[in-house]
């Protein structure tokens, strides 16, 4: 009898624990559902923002905006990674580590080589990676998702602008996962400082070119300012950016 006891708490302690992981489970899909929402409607809005800001860099000359050029005394850069807090997720964070190593290995050797190159990490998994390994890092920004805000995304940029305006780089790049489907993501290396000339296309970007492309009847633009090209970027710029 006793036996039996044993097997029958057993049942009814693996039916609780079954009862909490499904909880848990219809709880996780409807926070990634609502964090999918959130891209995907954010992303037309970026897009387009990129774009119209890209087109003035090509329309203004290069010194309307101290963003539109390196400082000619920078001569390092800064890579800003990001990765997540914590692990079982697959190769999410070791892709975008390999990315960012391999990003660094063939554009930014010498800037390695002369001690100018800066790492941001965010995430605490690619900031103790690279810590282990020697690399200069900014900020400390591990331990943010669990209440991840705009304020912080803004910070992170923040520490990045400062750098590029004092002149410690001259050349800022975000390596990221973009969001494709819960299986996939595209590791991606975009340029943020200076302003690339021409728009930066991710894949993501390029399967919804519906969503953002402006219509181009093959002829040139000829834009008015008001109440000016320096006012309308100082306000378009950090938009950009942040």
């Amino acid at each position: 009898m006793a036996n039996l006891r044993d097997i029958r708490s057993r049942i009814d302690s693996v039916e609780n624990t079954k009862q909490v992981t499904r909880a848990m489970k219809m709880v996780a899909a409807a926070k990634l559902r609502r964090a999918q929402e959130q891209i995907f409607e954010a992303r037309p809005y970026a897009y387009k923002i990129a774009e119209l800001t890209n087109h003035l860099k090509q329309e203004l000359d290069p010194t309307a905006h101290p963003f539109f050029e390196a400082p000619d005394e920078a001569t390092g850069a800064l890579v800003i990674v990001i990765t997540a807090d914590r692990g079982l997720c697959g190769s999410f964070n070791s892709d975008v580590i390999k990315k960012a190593e391999h990003l660094i290995e063939t554009s930014y050797a010498r800037e390695e080589e002369n001690d100018e190159l800066f790492l941001l990490c965010v995430g605490e998994k690619g900031h103790k990676h690279f810590q282990k390994r020697g690399y200069r890092l900014v900020g400390d920004y591990q331990g943010i998702f669990d209440d991840l805000t705009f304020d912080v995304a803004q910070q992170v940029v923040q520490d990045a602008v400062e750098g590029f305006e004092r002149g410690l780089w001259g050349e800022v790049k975000l390596v990221y996962n973009e969001f494709k489907n819960t299986i996939v993501q595209n590791q991606i290396a975009e340029p943020l400082l200076p302003i690339p000339e021409k728009r930066f296309e991710t894949p993501g970007m390029q399967e919804e070119t519906d969503t953002f492309q402006l219509p181009d009847n093959g002829r040139a633009i000829d834009y008015i300012f008001e109440p000016g090209a320096r006012e309308l970027l100082d306000e378009l710029v950090p938009r950009f950016l942040y």
